[in-house]
């Protein structure tokens, strides 16, 4: 199954350097998107496939990000991807370009979890891959 969720996490991040934040066949229903603690626009988690869709287009049409896979680390049923983040904002031009993990909890072939760490050495640990 492992391999399985590898490509599950491949596939988000091609989805959404394509526009497309959420994909059904990817993503539980139910699926769950933690923001890292430094993140002002939300206070807590994002709860549900299509709340966390609106969260992502909104992003998308403001930042207009492209996501650089660096690294996936496979844990059975999650995976930690290491990803460099760039995008400039629509309203202040400013540019972004941000190294930062993503912890992602799969089951059945989906994810239902994400969760970022903006300190890559916090989420090695958290997943128990601290070196």
């Amino acid at each position: 199954m492992s391999q399985e969720n590898l490509e599950v996490v491949r596939r988000i991040y091609e989805a959404s350097n394509r526009g497309v934040p959420a994909l059904p066949e990817l993503t539980d229903p139910d699926f769950e998107w933690i923001p890292d603690e430094r993140h002002t626009l939300t206070q807590g988690p994002i709860r549900g496939r299509e709340d966390v869709q609106r969260y992502f287009e909104d992003l998308i049409e403001s930042l207009h990000p492209q996501v650089e896979l660096e690294e996936l680390f496979d844990r059975g049923d999650q995976v930690m991807a290491f990803v460099r983040i760039r995008g400039r904002g629509d309203a202040s031009a400013v540019e972004l370009n941000v190294q930062t993990a993503h912890l992602w909890t799969l089951r059945h072939g989906k994810a239902v979890r994400g969760k970022v760490y903006a300190d890559r050495d916090r989420a090695l640990e958290a997943a128990g891959l601290e070196e």
